[in-house]
């Protein structure tokens, strides 16, 4: 405990601390800092010392998604409003004139603002993170499951459309055969006919030739 309370007392906090004190749980803050850059170290991973002003900005984006249910980029776009109208002081406040002397002779050689900024929404994010909020999760899990629903569709619409391109083509094939099948049937047809009218008519010629050569017997 005194261990906690000297750190706080020099206004910093390690990952632990925060997440006690903010009620945040590590892996949400993780992905907050994906779009609060200010949470984040040189390296570009979360933060393992904290500032007041780390804390607060905390606390202000927790209470943009859970008490007055923001999504992600709705309150990086109000703490945004907020830091604009409302400019940032220094962190401490100098006990002495000799230290704030120093201390403003420092801030002619250094800017007291960061140069990069606080927050940020990612260009682009390649995945979605594995745990955020509430409606951040339901939001991903929706948008997840249209595409999925979506891209289902279209494999079904393709497949449809070949398998009828597929049944137009064997229909045509069944078609073409059958009036083939239909036009030799017709030429048998008229062949037989005309088969049977010639051996009809032999049977007549050697009828008439037996009664010639032999008489009507």
């Amino acid at each position: 405990m005194y261990f906690q309370d000297s750190h706080a007392m020099q206004g910093v906090y390690t990952l632990p601390e925060v997440c006690a004190r903010c009620e945040v749980p590590e892996h949400v803050l993780v992905y907050w800092s994906d779009f609060f850059r200010r949470l984040k170290d040189e390296s570009g991973h979360l933060k393992t010392a904290f500032s007041e002003e780390d804390l607060e900005l905390i606390a202000r984006v927790k209470k943009c998604l859970y008490a007055r249910c923001m999504t992600v980029q709705e309150a990086v776009r109000e703490i945004a409003e907020q830091e604009k109208s409302v400019p940032r002081v220094a962190e401490q406040e100098a006990p002495s004139a000799p230290v704030i002397a120093v201390k403003a002779e420092a801030q002619d050689k250094e800017p007291l603002m960061p140069t990069a900024p606080i927050f940020a929404v990612p260009p682009q994010v390649s995945a979605a993170p594995e745990q955020g909020s509430f409606s951040d999760l339901m939001e991903g899990g929706l948008k997840h499951l249209e595409e999925a629903i979506s891209a289902q569709k279209n494999r079904f619409e393709n497949r449809l459309t070949d398998q009828n391109a597929e049944f137009s083509a064997v229909r045509s094939e069944c078609a073409a055969r059958m009036s083939d099948l239909t036009t030799s049937l017709g030429c048998e047809q008229e062949k037989n006919r005309r088969l049977t009218q010639l051996i009809d008519q032999a049977v007549k010629d050697l009828e008439a030739l037996r009664i010639e050569v032999f008489g009507d017997k």
